[in-house]
């Protein structure tokens, strides 16, 4: 999502063509493209006249929509959480609150409107988030160390083959008592 928890809905409205109307000598219209910005938590859909600062501001759910696609969510769905329930899920989606990014940073006034078990919730995908940002790093950690291990091992066994080589070139010497290498 272009601007962070905000939510972008695109569609066409039937616009009066006041040049077609007054020729016609009635009502003629035209769609035009909107788009309706809504806050999370938030039940007021702003309209907004797509210009090209809109489209540009709102690229993504602009570009899912002319393919007749939803928009994408910016975070982890609520839906998909394993820690509310469907019908919560519903709720909080229907108030404008879609993924736990939201839900973290709702304000208090919103979470009043979630109703009770919301602050828990909210507590709860606080601690989710930083769980799974700690294992992301972990995990980052992790495959930038295979990553090392793996150059290590190619580093040793080509030493070990330049040492091969030098062994195999150099010339056998003779062991006799006293004699040095």
């Amino acid at each position: 999502m272009s601007d962070r928890g905000v939510y972008v809905e695109f569609r066409f409205q039937p616009v009066q063509d006041e040049e077609a109307s007054r020729r016609h000598g009635r009502w003629v219209g035209t769609d035009v493209e909107y788009a309706f910005v809504t806050l999370p938590g938030g039940r007021t859909k702003i309209p907004l006249r797509v210009t090209d600062e809109v489209r540009a501001r709102y690229r993504l759910e602009y570009d899912a929509w002319k393919r007749g696609e939803e928009a994408p969510l910016n975070g982890m769905s609520l839906k998909e959480w394993p820690a509310i329930t469907r019908s919560q899920a519903e709720e909080y989606w229907r108030l404008g609150v879609r993924t736990l990014e939201d839900l973290v940073a709702v304000p208090d006034t919103v979470l009043q409107q979630l109703g009770s078990g919301a602050r828990a919730l909210q507590n709860k995908a606080r601690a989710w988030l930083a769980t799974a940002q700690a294992s992301g790093v972990g995990a980052e950690e992790l495959a930038a160390l295979r990553q090392d291990n793996e150059a290590l091992r190619a580093r040793v066994a080509e030493l070990s083959a330049q040492v091969a080589t030098l062994a195999a070139q150099r010339p056998e010497r003779a062991t006799r008592k006293g004699a040095r290498p």
